[in-house]
C-alpha cells in the first residue's frame, strides 16, 4: 500500500510495508522521456509540476533486480487531502492514478 500527501508541486508517496529492494516509481505513459523516480529508505517524491491539465497518469512500482516485474501501486487513501488541479483516485482495481 501507498500513502500519498502533497508537497509543493511532488506528489510524495511512502510504502507500507517499505519496498525491501531496489526500486523506481514510474508514470506509465505520462513517461515519454523515460522518466522514473528512485524509491529511498520507503518514499519517493513525483514532480507533478510537469504534467499536462486532464492527463491521466497511473503509477507502477518497478523493481530493479533483474527478472521482476513492474505493478501497479495500491492506493492507501485513508486521510489523503486533495490539491486541485488535480486528482488523486483509487481505481475500480484499488490501483494509484492522477488526473
Amino acid at each position: 500500500m501507498v500513502q500519498a500527501s502533497w508537497q509543493d508541486d511532488a506528489l510524495h508517496l511512502s510504502f507500507n510495508p517499505p519496498v525491501s529492494k531496489p526500486a523506481a516509481v514510474w508514470p506509465g505513459a505520462w513517461s515519454t522521456g523515460g522518466w522514473e523516480a528512485p524509491v529511498v529508505e520507503g518514499a519517493v517524491a513525483l514532480p507533478f509540476g510537469l504534467s499536462r491539465p486532464g492527463q491521466i497518469v497511473d503509477l507502477w512500482l518497478l523493481p530493479v533486480s533483474r527478472g521482476a516485474r513492474e505493478q501497479r501501486l495500491a492506493f492507501a487513501r485513508s486521510d489523503f487531502v486533495q490539491r486541485p488541479p488535480y486528482v488523486v483516485y483509487e481505481t475500480a482495481h484499488g490501483s494509484l492514478s492522477v488526473r
